[in-house]
């Protein structure tokens, strides 16, 4: 019990008793605590401790917040109305978007990416500019819409709207592999018993079925669609079509061997038992245009027995506008070509300099900073030009992995849902990982998320960030990292 304020340690055990123990009990006094704050950045404080804890008694004074004149309050209490009000509180929510205060603004938008609406597209597209949590939020919720909003990207991209690094960031969410959805199973067969070729498919004799895969990974159970018996083997097909001749990534699960065939070319085989889990291969495959056929045979030794296939869409439309060409009329990557080239030519490093921070090129600036200036991701670059001859530059950005630096290998997280998640680490404590990825992006995972852990033979810096640069820029890059001497 206490009258008035208490003086500020006392507020601060408080809270950090009452974050500990969510005793019930403790959760009044907050609420006065915060109703009787007139410092507006502790008072945002308080507002998202009573969220945290959720404080349903609340709801109606951080309502009344929400119109406070200090930016920072009112977008402490968008973020905690969105926590307690959940989908009643997107009126409010889309009210925000219109605050002429960006951090409002961009609550309200993380808020809203929890449970996006295509009315929220365009918000959405503007928070792809925004910070790292922003923008992963803001890519979540634009992933989630993919398939509803893809002709109202188009049209922003057709209009100049959508362009730079937002396009850029959009084209992504179209490039991701997605399930196949749609197949004819066919089986199931004792294990010497080989289909000649794929158009024996439709005359082979044996159980037949037509299924539609599960969500979100394109789940097949063949045990619950063809008769089960140990010792056997099945066949799968599914047909995919393209408008041009193209590679496409793909991403397989089975249990428990599999062989893959496209337009009855073998392409992957994974032998062996093992248990399903998404995802678990990837490989490319090359597609014709027109009508492909995609054979799968999935071994059972017993137990379960299932499978998942992705691939990715084709890079087409307005969102791809002159992609696929210049794909197309690129030469072939030529690694020695481009490496003689660098030794022997002396770039300009303004243009490198330039190239080095710019949106559209290779993104060094993202994980480099340049003394002490910038990100920490990778090493500072402040003195590489002292360190290392032009030589060993050149293969440092061409072969990243060929000499790694101590401390910047990456790791791979395999999490539960089957998901791989690689970077560099950056920082661990508590049962709290955190990894920064090839475009600087961070991850935070808890250790109940992870299933397994290992390092990479290779640099977190990834192969083929030269290859969309011309020869001439790759000598720029290199012409100015050599001015780096401190």
């Amino acid at each position: 019990a206490f009258a008035g304020d208490p003086p500020p340690a006392l507020r601060a055990t408080l809270a950090e008793i009452a974050r500990t123990t969510r005793a019930p009990e403790l959760l009044a006094p907050l609420r006065r605590l915060a109703e009787q704050c007139a410092d507006p950045a502790e008072r945002a404080e308080r507002i998202a401790l009573l969220a945290e804890l959720h404080d349903l008694d609340a709801v109606a004074w951080i309502a009344g917040q929400l119109a406070d004149p200090a930016a920072v309050v009112r977008a402490a209490a968008v973020s905690a109305f969105a926590s307690l009000r959940g989908a009643a509180a997107r009126e409010e929510l889309r009210h925000a978007l219109e605050d002429a205060d960006a951090a409002v603004v961009r609550a309200a938008r993380i808020a809203l990416a929890q449970a996006p609406q295509r009315e929220e597209l365009g918000s959405f597209v503007a928070g792809l500019a925004g910070d790292e949590t922003e923008r992963t939020a803001c890519r979540s919720a634009l992933l989630l819409l993919r398939h509803d909003v893809r002709a109202d990207l188009e049209k922003l991209a057709t209009r100049g709207v959508l362009a730079g690094a937002a396009l850029a960031e959009v084209r992504t969410l179209y490039d991701v592999p997605q399930p196949l959805l749609e197949w004819e199973l066919l089986g199931p067969f004792e294990r010497d018993f080989a289909l000649a070729g794929a158009a024996d498919f439709a005359t082979a004799a044996g159980g037949r079925a037509t299924v539609q895969a599960a969500l979100p990974h394109g789940f097949v159970d063949l045990k619950k669609s063809l008769a089960p018996r140990d010792r056997v083997a099945a066949y799968a097909r599914a047909t995919l079509d393209s408008q041009r001749a193209r590679a496409a990534r793909v991403a397989l699960g089975s249990d428990d061997g599999v062989t893959v065939w496209v337009n009855g070319a073998p392409v992957h085989q994974q032998p062996g038992d093992r248990a399903w889990a998404p995802d678990q291969d990837h490989f490319e495959i090359a597609l014709q245009a027109g009508r492909n056929e995609l054979l799968l045979r999935i071994e059972q030794n017993g137990g379960d027995w299932s499978f998942n296939v992705k691939v990715s869409e084709e890079a087409s439309g307005p969102l791809f506008e002159g992609v696929a060409e210049r794909d197309a009329a690129q030469a072939p990557f030529d690694l020695a070509a481009w490496r003689a080239f660098a030794l022997a030519t002396a770039g300009d490093p303004a243009r490198g300099k330039a190239l080095f921070f710019s949106e559209q090129g290779p993104g060094c600036f993202r994980c480099h900073a340049v003394a002490g200036v910038g990100p920490k991701v990778g090493p500072d670059l402040r003195d590489v030009g002292t360190k290392y001859p032009r030589a060993e530059l050149v293969t440092s950005i061409l072969e990243p992995s060929q000499r790694i630096q101590e401390g910047y290998r990456a790791t791979i997280l395999t999490l539960l849902d089957g998901d791989l998640v690689s970077g560099l680490v950056t920082q661990e404590s508590d049962g709290v990982v955190t990894l920064v990825d090839a475009t600087g992006r961070a991850r935070t995972l808890r250790a109940e998320q992870v299933k397994a852990r290992r390092e990479s033979k290779l640099s977190a810096m990834p192969n083929g960030l030269a290859e969309p640069l011309r020869k001439e820029e790759l000598a720029d890059l290199v012409s100015w990292l050599e001015t780096l001497r401190q």
